[in-house]
């Protein structure tokens, strides 16, 4: 049985696949949101709510289509690797703003708070 598609792409994987990284994922984003409230609550730094929020919109974003999300995460893959979800094109609508939110943090973090 062979598991490439003509495309060169991977098949659907396994549901129990799929089912397990996006729920890492989530356990992940609500590990970051979590912690950026009880940053926020205790004074922490502003900048660092900020870069662990935007964090946090990847990961949830990693939900919607999460063998390809987690692929993007390698340095050395650029495109998808298997066969999109139904959702795959909604996943960059919360990784581009939780990059931006992330970046602006960071930023904020490091330069502007530095002068």
């Amino acid at each position: 049985m062979n598991d490439h598609t003509p495309s060169g792409k991977l098949r659907r994987g396994t549901l129990a696949l799929e089912v397990v990284l996006a729920t890492v994922f989530l356990i992940g984003g609500a590990a970051a949101v979590w912690h950026a409230i009880g940053l926020a609550r205790t004074g922490g730094p502003i900048s660092e709510v900020t870069g662990l929020v935007g964090v946090a919109v990847i990961l949830f974003g990693g939900c919607l289509d999460p063998v390809n999300s987690a692929a993007l995460f390698l340095p050395w893959v650029l495109d998808d690797v298997a066969e999109p979800t139904p959702f795959s094109k909604a996943r960059w609508f919360f990784f581009v703003p939780g990059l931006l939110i992330a970046i602006s943090g960071w930023i904020w973090g490091h330069w502007i708070m530095m002068q």
